[in-house]
């Protein structure tokens, strides 16, 4: 992580000295947007927006107890991928680097999210299954971490949300890099999710040799259903024009069908549970190169459907990405003054 980021230091520092006194070309018909106010954003919308990047998967499983929560991850090593973005299309594909260490077991995993930016409009579609996980706490006569190889985590859903002031913010210059937000600005948003979860544990989800102090001892399924509104609030911060740091919080107010399964019983339950997300970005923009630093995380509280126990998922990544925009054919062009 230390190698990553002095990489993205040095080519940051490298960019804003060529960038000093010197005009940037901008191609008329890539910046004409008549929802956009121009001074606050410079659309590339007719660019290609080729990316490298290097990061790394997330993916947790909570157990509360009274006294100490049980904090279960997949065992992930960093990746590395390539990527394109067009108007508002967004495609990365990425494989593991290294190995992963033999004392947190090995996880398969499938991973599939795509984000969707209009100037308006922000969907997210996410599809993520993992098998295999560790647990961090210490167990009773184990050996390092206890493993569950057979521990399954499921996670699949959409989410859509209206930007409510798309004139003076850009979603795409925070996350896909194909605008440039020139000025400070935030928007509200306001919109909506449905996800579904699985947690299957093939055993009991608490080992055995910890199970007497939680409630949870005994359940090997858990599953959920969330739906419902939400409300939340995003803000891109630049400084010096090229700097930025942006960040987006929004929390739902979920209706969640709960089910656990417990030796041979089942039983569904309603809940009112609030639901969060959030995610980062930070890094330099010129005018075709563009440095990006992300963090992105999903976080599902589960309540027991048998016992009172409760549950938490968490899904994310953290992403330093390299990107460079492309024109597609010759275009008119003017200058214009740093």
């Amino acid at each position: 992580m230390k190698i990553f980021l002095l990489a993205a230091f040095s080519a940051l520092c490298l960019l804003n000295a060529t960038a000093q006194n010197k005009k940037i070309v901008v191609y008329r018909d890539s910046t004409v947007d008549d929802n956009a106010d121009s001074r606050y954003i410079l659309s590339y919308g007719k660019a290609l927006v080729l990316r490298v990047f290097t990061g790394n998967n997330m993916s947790h499983f909570n157990v509360d107890g009274a006294n100490k929560d049980l904090h279960y991850a997949a065992n992930f090593q960093p990746n590395i991928g390539f990527g394109v973005s067009y108007s508002f299309l967004t495609a990365n594909f990425s494989f593991g680097v290294g190995d992963p260490s033999e004392k947190k077991g090995k996880t398969n995993s499938f991973s599939f999210q795509s984000s969707l930016y209009y100037r308006k409009w922000a969907a997210d579609v996410l599809i993520k299954t993992y098998k295999g996980m560790y647990l961090k706490n210490d167990v009773p006569d184990v050996d390092g971490y206890y493993t569950n190889p057979k521990l399954r985590s499921d996670i699949f859903g959409v989410d859509l949300w209206r930007i409510l002031n798309p004139d003076r913010f850009s979603y795409k210059a925070m996350m896909t890099q194909n605008e440039w937000q020139k000025r400070s600005a935030g928007s509200f948003l306001i919109g909506g999710e449905i996800y579904y979860g699985h947690v299957n544990a093939h055993d009991s989800i608490v080992p055995p040799a910890i199970a007497g102090t939680y409630l949870q001892r005994g359940v090997s399924n858990l599953s959920y259903v969330k739906l419902g509104p939400g409300i939340g609030y995003a803000y891109d911060f630049v400084f010096q024009r090229h700097w930025f740091i942006a960040a987006s919080f929004v929390a739902n107010m979920d209706a969640s069908f709960n089910k656990e399964i417990r030796t041979s019983r089942s039983r569904w339950a309603f809940a009112w549970q609030p639901n969060y997300n959030f995610r980062i970005g930070a890094g330099y923009n010129s005018q075709n190169w563009n440095i990006n630093f992300q963090y992105v995380n999903n976080g599902f509280p589960i309540r027991g459907a048998i016992t009172e126990g409760k549950y938490s998922q968490y899904s994310g990544n953290y992403r330093l990405s390299f990107n460079h925009r492309f024109y597609l054919s010759k275009r008119k062009k003017k200058l214009v003054d740093e």
